[in-house]
């Protein structure tokens, strides 16, 4: 990455950690905490002084304040349908949230989390608001490639997967869904076509936040959480036993490599 997008990046970093120091963490809910953790690490993840047990320790403040959140009557959102403005913000904060957090815990190897997540909403019945199915059909399938069960993943993927693109709940082109669908199938191609494309839209996002001027948490969620779903795309394919094929230098930067304990 050029010398001037790099230094632009660490000055918007640096930006970042400041302004979140200003914050006042104790007066804080859980749907605030959680994105400011999730900004506080993007940020540390971002800056060179910052070593990888620094970012580690935010992420691993993230997860448990996601564990609290799960347990909480906070995710009963998804199920309500209610349209109203500040009901529907709050349901998109809490589908990223839901989502993210399933994914961090995935990419860090954290079979407790994941198996909390499904204890608590796997078995629910689905949802009739489209970004709540949307978000538990992802959810369903990281638990079930998660928990082994690749036979099961492909099968419902295979069955419903043109049903849920005609209901635009998935997008055909998604590089996550694409890894997901590979990963079940046993198809290193595909994954290794979604990493790829991961990374790619990661210098892109990385390009666009250095030249808009933003702080990061008011851009793509640029650098971080792009690794994050690749990481954990990594983990599950291990699993399926494509480790041998999938050489992370490829995808991850060192940092995430070392982040996620996938270096080794």
């Amino acid at each position: 990455m050029a010398l001037m997008v790099e230094a632009r990046l660490q000055a918007l970093a640096t930006q970042e950690l400041e302004e979140l120091g200003r914050a006042s963490p104790g007066s804080e809910d859980l749907m605030s905490t959680l994105p400011r953790l999730e900004s506080q690490a993007r940020a540390m993840f971002l800056l060179e002084e910052r070593e990888v047990p620094e970012v580690r320790h935010v992420l691993s403040q993230h997860r448990r304040a996601w564990l609290e959140f799960i347990r909480s009557d906070l995710p009963a959102v998804i199920w309500t349908g209610i349209d109203a403005p500040q009901a529907s913000e709050q349901l998109m904060v809490v589908c990223e949230l839901l989502s993210g957090g399933l994914l961090s815990a995935i990419a860090a190897g954290d079979e407790v989390a994941v198996a909390t997540f499904r204890t608590r909403f796997f078995e629910l019945a689905l949802p009739e608001p489209d970004l709540s199915l949307a978000t538990l059909l992802l959810t369903r399938q990281l638990c079930l490639l998660a928990g082994l069960e690749f036979d099961s993943a492909a099968n419902e993927m295979e069955e419903a997967w043109s049903e849920w693109v005609e209901a635009e709940l998935v997008h055909p082109a998604d590089a996550l869904w694409s890894g997901l669908r590979g990963i079940a199938v046993n198809d290193v191609a595909r994954v290794q076509d979604a990493l790829l494309e991961l990374s790619t839209t990661r210098d892109a996002a990385l390009h666009h936040a250095a030249q808009s001027g933003w702080v990061l948490r008011s851009t793509l969620p640029v650098a971080l959480t792009l690794q994050t779903n690749a990481a954990a795309l990594v983990r599950l394919a291990r699993l399926r036993g494509m480790g041998p094929l999938l050489p992370v230098g490829r995808f991850l930067v060192p940092k995430a490599e070392a982040l996620w304990q996938l270096d080794g």
